[in-house]
This record gives C-alpha cells, structure tokens and sequence, in this order.
C-alpha cells in the first residue's frame, strides 16, 4: 500500500467518524436552516420534508413498506426514474432541499455567528452548545442520508398512535434513555480524543515505519473508533 493511499485511509477513518450526517426531526436542534434573504429560522425542515414524501410515496404505492419507502429517499435513482410519479420525485427533491438547506446554515461561521446571537437571547430555543460545537470544529457536517437513520424516521412517522399516558410513558423514558446516552456519549468521546486523535499527526509522520505498523495500529483502534461512532448517532 502506497503511503498516500496509507494517509488517505487514516483521515477517511476520523472523518467518517467527526462529521454529522443530517439530523432529522422536529424536535432535534440540528434540523434547523437559516435564511440569509428573509432573515428567517425554520426548525425541522428536513423531517417534514421526509414526512411529506412518505405521505407522496403511501399515496402513489399503498402496499410501500417500511423498507421500500427507506430506499426510495436515500437512493438518488428514484429522483429520476421515469417510473416513479412527479409528485413523488418532486417531494423527494425537496427531502434534497432541505439538507442543502442544513449544510448551508451549518457549514457557514457566519450564520453560526448569527445563530449564536439569536441563542443569547431572552427566550430563544436555538441550541447554543449544538451552534458552539459546529463553531469551533468539534462537529462538522457531511450532507448523506443513511438508511438506518432515514428508516428510524419513517418508523417514527408510521408508527402507531399512541394513547395520552402510553404518550406521557414514553417521554419519561426518552428522557432517562437521552440523559444516559448523554453519559455515556461523553465518556466515549473522551476515550477516543485521548487513544485516537492526538496520536494521528505522529502516526502520519512516523508513515516512514511502513505501511504495516501503521495499519496495525488504526486497526488496535476500531473498537474506539467503532463505538464513538455509533455514540454520534444516538
């Protein structure tokens, strides 16, 4: 393995693993858009664009499942595909939209900056540690659509109605399940910043000792690499 291709795979591993993908729904702080033109602030625009196209996808095929309808977003064939009816093409490019719309206000310092202000403000509901992370380049954004994140949504869309007290129920246990995840979030994040990242650049510039030894050791750290990943997706 060429050296090149060596530090290619390295950075390729801690992007993967520091880039956000796009948060969808309507209560996730991060699935918020800023419009420079109108000065304006729209939260959960990519949930309601997804939501809009699972109702376009059930009206124009009834018998999509979970699975189908999972497939039809996140691939690109479907926004096409003479097949697959205008008004379903048409919601779907709008799902495109709305990420375009995220990366936009989330790759931006300046509508970060922006954000920033507006969450100092008495009463505002921007969250100003999400904006300070994006800020400082703790988190970055990456604009693909995943299929197990795209399928908890239309999961979340289709499920069934729930009563008033299974509704109360299920609060209070997301609620115990975000804060433990929050926990545990932290102590992962902490692991992989102190076993993985500070030891990238001398790896890169210790290359030198072959292309063995440095596999050998991005290797020794998936397991870090594997569970701060999964930790971002919680």
């Amino acid at each position: 393995m060429k050296k090149t291709r060596l530090l290619e795979i390295i950075h390729e591993e801690i992007d993967t693993a520091i880039n956000e993908i796009p948060t969808i729904g309507l209560e996730k702080p991060e699935d918020i858009s800023y419009d420079k033109e109108s000065k304006t602030i729209e939260k959960g625009g990519l949930a309601k664009a997804i939501n809009n196209a699972i109702d376009k996808i059930k009206d124009n095929f009834p018998e999509a499942d979970k699975k189908q309808i999972t497939s039809l977003i996140v691939g690109k064939k479907a926004r096409k595909s003479e097949k697959i009816p205008q008004a379903v093409r048409d919601a779907l490019e709008k799902i495109d939209d709305a990420v375009g719309k995220q990366r936009d206000t989330l790759d931006d310092p300046k509508i970060l900056k922006i954000l920033k202000d507006l969450s100092n403000k008495p009463k505002s509901d921007i969250d100003s540690e999400m904006i300070n992370k994006y800020l400082s380049g703790e988190k970055r954004f990456s604009d693909k659509l995943q299929s197990p994140q795209t399928a908890r949504a239309v999961d979340r869309y289709l499920g069934e109605e729930l009563s008033d007290k299974e509704k109360a129920d299920k609060a209070v246990g997301k609620e115990k399940k975000v804060e433990k995840a929050a926990r545990e979030q932290d102590k992962i994040t902490a692991e992989y910043k102190k076993e993985v990242l500070p030891k990238l650049k001398d790896k890169i510039k210790k290359s030198k000792e072959g292309d063995k030894e440095a596999m050998s050791w991005l290797k020794s750290k998936q397991d870090i690499i594997k569970k701060y990943k999964e930790a971002q997706k919680i």
